[in-house]
């Protein structure tokens, strides 16, 4: 269970335990208002505040237990965002942290389970691009997706521009190009496999 589920599910038990208390109060009140004999009154009365003292210790809880689940989501979040963008700075593809981002901030409004990755993964890529892309990965369809990962790291690895940094500026400028068709074939074969 994602946290800003846990978040809900403790407000509404919190509101819960208020309606209750609200409720117990009215009570006793009707119980003065009656005209009733008095041991009765205070022997109810005493019930009553007795709920009432525990209900406001079970809303007292909850409330410190939501405001901790809130820095946790926080926390959380903050850590899913810097993920985000170690992936971007390791892969270099801006997609795959904005989709991260997005994922994260539609799942903090929509309850923890949207995935907007899963939303594209019915857009199918080119047949051709597609086998261009396994081909550039030196790949077949039928590999594991273990191996798809180990192949890309490999390539990725080789032409990274840090690596040819100190490099002729024709070299820098084919490592550019080399990662960059080398991520989008490895978005693609993603796509294909629904490889997250």
């Amino acid at each position: 269970m994602g946290t800003s589920t846990k978040i809900r599910k403790a407000l509404r038990e919190s509101l819960q335990l208020k309606i209750r208390a609200g409720i117990i109060a009215i009570l006793i009140l009707l119980v003065w208002i009656a005209p009733i004999a008095m041991v009765p009154q205070i022997i109810l009365s005493l019930f009553g505040i007795y709920w009432i003292s525990t209900t406001f210790v079970n809303i007292y809880q909850s409330s410190r237990y939501i405001s901790d689940l809130k820095k946790l989501e926080k926390i959380e979040q903050k850590q899913r965002m810097n993920d985000a963008y170690e992936r971007y700075k390791n892969t270099g593809n801006i997609n795959e942290m904005f989709n991260d981002i997005l994922n994260d901030i539609l799942n903090s409004h929509l309850g923890g389970s949207y995935n907007y990755q899963k939303r594209n993964v019915t857009q199918r890529t080119d047949p051709n691009k597609l086998d261009n892309a396994y081909k550039l990965l030196k790949l077949s369809k039928s590999d594991s997706e273990v191996k798809i990962k180990k192949r890309y790291r490999e390539l990725a690895i080789k032409w990274h521009p840090d690596k040819w940094a100190n490099s002729t500026e024709q070299n820098k400028k084919k490592s550019g190009r080399n990662f960059r068709k080398l991520n989008n074939a490895y978005e693609q074969i993603k796509k294909d496999k629904n490889i997250n």
